[in-house]
């Protein structure tokens, strides 16, 4: 009997949406399942996971509108994952991008013959720019008529998408599967926190405030830094620590001169290794989000221990409990996430009564159960197609 063949379609691998690719890929491959990855050819430097004959890249470029990155491909590129031959399901990650809305046009129109299953990383809601929001709004539509309607299957990462798509896509057809963590690679280590502590030149007894994410508007950088100020003038025991790249990454160097020695940025790509080094650094972990799905982020934070301060948007609120693992914030309000930075930093107890919190809480999951979770759904969208 021949392997299931299984085609993903990601915009960034292995980052983002495409660090859940790369981690269900690992482990179906180990289990007999054949998993091709096509993907931009942006973002590919990852030390651990070099490119093999089942990662194709296709030539891309980004464009961005009010700090909000788009990838535009060719129509060359785009034409190769439809004239893939042997495939047995193609699974779309990411609803919003041209990769994913063409593969659905291409399901729509009967080119693509394979059964599609459709995977939400996150809605569109919620940001800061009537332009973006306006364009998110076009773009859910397209992903309903390209997308949801053609699949065979919708699952999503967070129980709040769920919600959402439940009210018009059939039960039978949508799936929740969460994102996982690893938890032998992300846990307390206080020699990691140490090492990078010396090289930024930051003191034990500072408190570290961890921003780790995309620098974008989306991600909610800029309400961080309105915020921080705020935090450094009412305590002199806290620095911040930015890491990360995006379109932001000049806003954040001009913000730089106003925290004097109060801040420390790595404003790059944060390769795989030097996560954890990351996360055991800081005291806390904080990301503003606009919108998310469930962060990979805040997962491997709540893995290394850390309490966590974020909006109270998407699945979120499903990882962090106000006021038990850490702290629930409105997006864009600067005063509330400055509070509750103050509070938490005032309050060292709290804060490693919530760390301990999270490494009991992060158990729940792991990515050994959630790639059986995507095998499953795998055979059984071929024995129903």
């Amino acid at each position: 009997m021949s392997p299931l063949k299984v085609l993903n379609l990601v915009e960034y691998y292995p980052f983002y949406a495409g660090r859940v690719v790369y981690e269900i890929k690992r482990r179906l491959s180990s289990n007999g399942v054949s998993v091709k990855v096509f993907s931009s050819d942006l973002m590919t430097s990852c030390d651990n996971c070099r490119d093999g004959d089942d990662v194709i890249r296709l030539r891309a470029r980004r464009i961005v509108v009010r700090n909000t990155p788009y990838i535009l491909y060719g129509l060359r590129g785009l034409s190769l994952p439809v004239s893939e031959p042997d495939v047995d399901i193609i699974h779309v990650h990411f609803l919003y991008s041209l990769l994913s809305l063409y593969a659905g046009a291409m399901k729509k129109l009967n080119k693509i013959k394979a059964p599609m299953i459709v995977t939400s990383h996150g809605l569109t809601s919620g940001y800061s720019s009537a332009v973006v929001q306006l364009a998110a709004k076009l773009l859910n539509k397209l992903s309903e008529r390209l997308l949801i309607a053609p699949s065979s299957a919708v699952t999503t990462v967070s129980k709040s998408e769920y919600s959402y798509f439940a009210e018009y896509v059939p039960y039978e057809k949508l799936f929740y599967i969460p994102n996982g963590v690893d938890t032998v690679f992300f846990k307390p280590d206080d020699t990691k926190r140490r090492v990078l502590r010396n090289r930024l030149g930051i003191d034990e007894n500072d408190i570290v405030v961890l921003y780790f994410a995309q620098l974008r508007a989306a991600k909610g950088v800029s309400t961080l830094l309105r915020a921080m100020l705020r935090v450094v003038e009412s305590t002199s025991q806290v620095k911040l620590f930015v890491a990360g790249c995006g379109p932001l990454a000049g806003y954040v160097r001009e913000k730089e001169g106003e925290f004097g020695d109060k801040i420390r940025t790595c404003l790059r790509y944060i390769r795989d290794e030097e996560l954890p080094y990351l996360y055991n650094t800081c005291d806390l972990y904080v990301l503003p989000s606009y919108v998310e799905g469930m962060p990979l982020s805040v997962m491997e934070a709540m893995a290394c221990g850390k309490p966590v301060i974020a909006t109270n948007v998407g699945d979120v609120p499903a990882l962090v409990k106000d006021g038990t693992n850490g702290m629930l914030v409105p997006p864009g309000n600067v005063r509330s996430l400055s509070d509750s930075i103050i509070h938490l930093v005032e309050n060292p107890k709290l804060m490693r009564r919530m760390g301990d919190a999270n490494l009991k809480k992060i158990a729940e999951y792991d990515w050994d159960r959630i790639a059986e979770q995507y095998q499953s759904l795998y055979y059984k969208t071929m024995s129903s197609h």
